[in-house]
């Protein structure tokens, strides 16, 4: 079955096909490919036919499928969207932020959906909206609840669905602190801490904005406001603070106190080749519409340091399936602490570059050079043996005269203006 997928203006920019009951198909879902035209972090199902009700109500409504979407507008809930099944980007937010004041996610309450409460914390975060998580009975779909309760209810719904902040705050403090004791308490805070920590780490924020969650977080924790803003001090101009986790401890009078712990640092660059490569990497990292030039130049298996490598298989991958990664989604799909640490590190050295097709240009020329001394040496190593070998006769001249030419071009210097263009 195919839906056709329009931009916010209704026009046709992609196709989405979901498979039919009784499929052995493992892809539930299948997209048409990336396009200068369709990015699945930029798309928004839907958008087109729900704007109108969306600016009306200032909220639009997140779910997770297209069939979500198209039940929840014949019930008559139009200002309902999809974002595709994948995490929701900075581009949705800024996408949807034009027409609504509030976003409420209506996701699966299942590990995946836990990831996308996390998400919005970031992106909530980072950006002048309101974001917030509605809760249906277990196991009830959109379109369920909206043929059992009607229009009205579902509208309800979303009237009172939590901010995310809060939604965060009640899920962690059920799951670690069912029993009211102590140490669950203070678990819970510390799980919270850390998702704010990470948030705060990675994203530019507006200081009023910023105290506003600040208090926030100080009526669902206990913290006082004073010690939470000296926990979550920014950091030096042009640099991106280390998510690091919070250590949350118990002071002698029964307050709660959080401390930041240190965190191991990756390694440094080796070489000239290693710095290259990290900068390619980081240039990406943190200027994600660079991606389609720096993997003309490099490809995952041609990273030699194995964490830089794992991480570029990560980044590629999704630039290939999902379009334009942005950096605290990257950092919500990070497992491996090393891999975090890593990311953090050569986003921030990246940052701290003066210019960076300056950089792109250089690293494209040394790395192109390396090749070609690498296939020098090949040729030459060839060309020897070919002369040494016994078989060898007039024939073979040509040859030989054959592997100079080739010899002589892999010399000449690149053009890195189309490397890096």
């Amino acid at each position: 079955m195919i839906f056709p997928i329009r931009d916010e203006n209704g026009r046709v920019i992609a196709f989405g096909g979901r498979v039919m009951p009784g499929s052995e198909d493992p892809a539930k879902y299948l997209n048409s490919p990336e396009t200068p035209l369709f990015s699945k972090s930029r798309s928004v199902f839907g958008l087109d036919l729900a704007r109108q009700r969306v600016i009306e109500t200032k909220t639009v409504a997140v779910v997770e499928g297209y069939t979500d979407v198209v039940m929840a507008h014949q019930y008559g809930a139009s200002n309902v969207v999809s974002i595709l099944g994948t995490a929701m980007t900075e581009q949705h937010v800024s996408l949807l932020k034009r027409f609504a004041d509030r976003i409420v996610l209506l996701f699966d309450a299942d590990e995946a959906g836990d990831l996308a409460v996390d998400r919005a914390v970031q992106l909530l975060i980072s950006h002048e909206v309101e974001i917030a998580i509605a809760s249906m009975p277990q196991g009830v779909d959109p379109d369920e609840f909206l043929l059992a309760h009607g229009v009205e209810a579902f509208d309800q719904l979303l009237v009172n669905a939590p901010d995310v902040l809060s939604y965060k705050w009640h899920q962690l403090y059920r799951e670690l602190a069912s029993k009211d004791d102590v140490t669950g308490r203070q678990k819970a805070v510390e799980r919270y801490l850390e998702l704010i920590a990470g948030a705060r780490g990675t994203a530019a924020i507006d200081p009023i904005r910023w105290g506003q969650i600040l208090d926030q977080v100080r009526k669902h924790t206990g913290i006082a406001t004073e010690e939470l803003y000296r926990r979550f001090r920014a950091k030096p101009k042009r640099t991106t603070p280390k998510p690091a986790a919070l250590a949350v401890s118990a002071t002698a009078n029964g307050e709660l106190s959080a401390s930041p712990i240190e965190a191991p640092k990756p390694g440094r660059p080796k070489d000239a080749e290693d710095r290259a490569q990290r900068g390619l990497l980081g240039v990406v990292l943190a200027d994600p519409a660079r991606w389609n030039s720096v993997q003309q130049l490099m490809q995952p298996r041609d990273f030699t340091d194995p964490s830089c490598q794992k991480l570029a298989e990560i980044v590629w991958n999704h630039h290939r399936d999902e379009g334009e990664l942005a950096f605290n989604e990257l950092l919500g799909m990070l497992q491996e602490d090393g891999l975090r640490e890593l990311a953090i590190e050569l986003l921030e050295e990246a940052q701290a570059m003066e210019n960076m097709d300056q950089m792109l240009n250089e690293a494209a020329a040394y790395l192109q050079q390396s090749r070609n001394r690498a296939e020098e040496k090949k040729l030459v190593a060839e060309l020897k043996n070919k002369s040494d070998s016994p078989a060898s006769d007039g024939n073979s001249k040509q040859d030989e005269i054959e592997m100079l030419r080739k010899l002589q071009e892999s010399a000449r210097k690149p053009d890195i203006r189309r490397a890096s263009s």
